[in-house]
């Protein structure tokens, strides 16, 4: 949010509206298919984890995977 110094309150509320937004509309699909079995949790589990990984290789690139960043 450095790049937002003016408007980090602004920031900071929009990126925990999205964050718990997604949370819900993920959670509610995901108890939506509850069935009675561990399932639906563990693709939702499975799904989420690769979208995030999918996410961090877009925004990171490879190169993110195996090289850490410089320690301030």
């Amino acid at each position: 949010m450095e790049p937002q110094g003016h408007n980090v309150g602004l920031a900071s509320s929009i990126m925990g509206f999205v964050t718990t937004g997604a949370g819900a509309v993920c959670g509610g699909v995901v108890g939506h298919l509850f069935n009675g079995t561990v399932l639906p949790l563990t693709l939702g589990f499975s799904c989420l984890s690769l979208a995030a990984f999918a996410a961090v290789l877009w925004v990171e690139g490879p190169k993110g995977l195996y090289h850490s960043s410089p320690r301030l």
